[in-house]
């Protein structure tokens, strides 16, 4: 290669459908999650003494699918050097 590939990075190893398609799974699982909990908030800024919409909130706080978005996002954040998901 010429000077202009000098002190690059080396190109990231290409990964298998199975691990891209699992990425993209985890991607969408965090961003949904994500959404889903940036609405609750403004929705309880604008209405921070209802009791319905505080319930809510700490619903999908504790919901599964926040813990299942939580491990998603961290997968996404640590991938395994292995390949393996």
């Amino acid at each position: 290669m010429g000077a202009e590939m000098q002190g690059s990075h080396p190109l990231p190893e290409a990964v298998s459908d199975e691990h891209l398609a699992g990425f993209i799974g985890d991607a969408a699982a965090a961003i949904s999650a994500e959404d889903k909990m940036i609405q609750g908030i403004a929705d309880l800024l604008e209405h921070p003494f209802d009791a319905s919409r505080q319930s809510q909130l700490a619903d999908l706080l504790t919901s599964p699918a926040l813990a299942a978005a939580n491990q998603a996002a961290a997968r996404i954040s640590a991938p395994d050097p292995g390949g393996s998901r």
